[in-house]
């Protein structure tokens, strides 16, 4: 663990960092993690074993979708405060988890 941040989330660091020199790290919060887009270098949610996109920023609020949404139509979305704070969680997933140790590449 790199440093403990505010409302009680955590980053943490590669194991390879001091060795290496691996820049990689990611952030913790509860059920929460969120780590950089390989693809646009935005962030991206993981929620208990699914990761979610932005969709929309509202206010003080951020609006997260499932990744499978456009692909398969799952409804399940996540808001958070642009802090990162979890706020709810609505809508059901039509398709196994997308994000676990098994398919971590997906």
């Amino acid at each position: 663990m790199k440093n403990h941040q505010a409302y009680g989330k955590k980053q943490w660091y590669c194991s390879s960092r001091d060795v290496h020199g691996c820049r990689a790290d990611v952030i913790t919060c509860k059920d929460i993690y969120y780590l950089p887009s390989h693809r646009t270098g935005s962030m991206v949610l993981i929620y208990k074993e699914n990761k979610y996109w932005i969709n929309n920023r509202y206010q003080n609020t951020i609006n997260w979708t499932c990744r499978d949404r456009k692909r398969i139509g799952c409804t399940s979305c996540v808001q958070t405060t642009i802090e990162g704070r979890y706020i709810k969680h609505k809508g059901f997933h039509n398709h196994d988890d997308n994000y676990t140790k098994y398919n971590f590449d997906k």
